[in-house]
C-alpha cells in the first residue's frame, strides 16, 4: 500500500505500508510495523511510497520491497542541502 497513512511512531504523514496476509485465510490482514526509529534530520519517508514493490520467495521465504521516493538528506536547513 504505497500511499498508506504512517504508523504513529513513523514521524511521517504517509510512508506506505506493508500488509501480511494470510490467503489461505478470509481474515483480516496485518499492517506490519517498520522505520520507528527514522531520524526527519537525516532522511526523509514522507511520500515515500513504501509497498511500491514487492517480491517473496514464496511460503515461508523471505519478502523485499522498496520505497523508491525515500530521501536521504544531506547538509539539513543550509544553501548545499541536497537530497
Amino acid at each position: 500500500a504505497p500511499r498508506a497513512a504512517a504508523l504513529p511512531l513513523q514521524r511521517a504523514n504517509r510512508t506506505g505500508g506493508l500488509y501480511s496476509c494470510d490467503i489461505t485465510s478470509p481474515g483480516p490482514c496485518t499492517r506490519i510495523e517498520f522505520d520507528n526509529d527514522a531520524d526527519p534530520s537525516s532522511e526523509s519517508k514522507e511520500d515515500q511510497w513504501m509497498g511500491v514493490t514487492v517480491q517473496s520467495q514464496g511460503p515461508g521465504g523471505k519478502v523485499v520491497t522498496c520505497a523508491h521516493r525515500y530521501e536521504k538528506r544531506q547538509h539539513v536547513n543550509t544553501k548545499q542541502e541536497s537530497r
